[in-house]
């Protein structure tokens, strides 16, 4: 169920926008996204959107499709999930009027695969936002993978990719933030490659160069477990210029994700 809200719009609608979050939370399981002054609560049956003078109303449409692998342990045969597909669709209608498209695709078996595309659209803005993470074994190379993106059509947002590479006793990493490149020595904290330190070098277009450091940590606090992270880079004629992309991934007992970079925030989780 995405709301749509743009914070500057007044007591009244801040208000508006608080009872419908409280009912929604209450009565249906979903997630919310906070970017750029705007408010979403999706993956529910019913779409809201408020946003200034407008108002728009819809109905979520959802389908999924599971396939299964069997694998023989003795006597048994266990059938167990290996690819995982669903769609959520909406078309909003009132004063403020929209598209909703949400497309997953989750690999189960290895190499382990996943990827998610959501776009709205609407008369007032757009909004897209992509996600994918990978990890794959080949002999003695392993390769974790991830990327983000969020983009609003007037250009605000981020988009963000990483490498961490290992082969035999040699590890290293690319990261790529918006237009920025770094590469360098990645020093893995576990076999996987979902943690690790790292440092290196990078640039933009050749004309400058950066150092960089950088690390992504598991962490366990209470009921809360998830990984913390931080790319932080400065050209090395100007330290004092710093740049950085960080944030934490919650993943229990809620999954999502708080990005800051460069001093925006954009928030999401999925109960």
């Amino acid at each position: 169920m995405p709301i749509r809200y743009k914070f500057w719009g007044g007591n009244v609608k801040r208000w508006l926008l608080l009872c419908i979050l409280i009912i929604s939370v209450l009565t249906f399981s979903g997630s919310f996204v906070i970017f750029d002054n705007t408010f979403v609560l999706e993956n529910s049956p019913v779409l809201f959107s408020v946003s200034e003078n407008s108002f728009g109303v819809g109905f979520l449409y959802s389908t999924s499709t599971v396939n299964y692998s069997e694998t023989k342990i003795g006597f048994f045969t266990i059938r167990k999930p290996s690819e995982k597909e669903s769609l959520d669709f909406s078309v909003m209608v009132g004063s403020m009027y929209g598209t909703y498209i949400s497309i997953t695709y989750e690999k189960l078996s290895f190499p382990i695969f996943e990827k998610r595309l959501d776009f709205f659209v609407t008369n007032k803005f757009s909004f897209m936002s992509t996600s994918s993470k990978a990890f794959y074994a080949i002999g003695p190379l392993l390769l974790n993978f991830e990327s983000r993106s969020l983009k609003r059509a007037n250009g605000i947002g981020y988009s963000f990719s990483r490498y961490f590479a290992k082969y035999q006793e040699f590890s290293g990493y690319y990261v790529r933030v918006n237009e920025d490149n770094l590469i360098g020595y990645f020093y893995p904290l576990d076999a996987s490659l979902e943690q690790g330190l790292l440092v290196g070098l990078g640039t933009k277009d050749f004309s400058q160069l950066y150092l960089n450091v950088g690390f992504r940590q598991y962490f366990n606090a209470a009921d809360f477990r998830g990984f913390t992270f931080a790319y932080v880079y400065a050209e090395t004629l100007d330290l004092s210029k710093i740049r950085y992309y960080s944030g934490i991934k919650f993943l229990a007992p809620l999954k999502g994700d708080l990005i800051v970079w460069d001093g925006k925030v954009s928030f999401g989780i999925n109960w």
